[in-house]
């Protein structure tokens, strides 16, 4: 994905798919940087990747910037499943 990006920096799925991958893998800072590019891209297309920047954040120890995430993932996907997790997290 990293040879997508570089002929086409502005590919969100590519900077979407390393962002989990490093979720996955646990790289945390690298996680981070990949979804915060794909918002940068295309900050509405995909209102879950806010819920994975949220638990990325969560990871490196930032609570006030994974509750700002997961508060965002609720306002684009108000019907989710873990909703009910997700605002008790945000307001505790």
């Amino acid at each position: 994905m990293k040879k997508i990006i570089e002929l086409n920096p502005k590919f969100y799925l590519a900077h979407r798919g390393l962002g989990n991958y490093y979720l996955k893998k646990k790289n945390y800072l690298k996680s981070k940087q990949y979804y915060l590019n794909a918002i940068d891209i295309s900050p509405s297309r995909y209102g879950p990747i806010y819920k994975n920047l949220g638990i990325t954040y969560l990871n490196l120890g930032n609570d006030a910037s994974a509750k700002e995430a997961f508060k965002e993932y609720l306002q684009r996907v108000p019907n989710a499943s873990d909703g009910k997790n997700i605002l008790d997290f945000i307001n505790s």
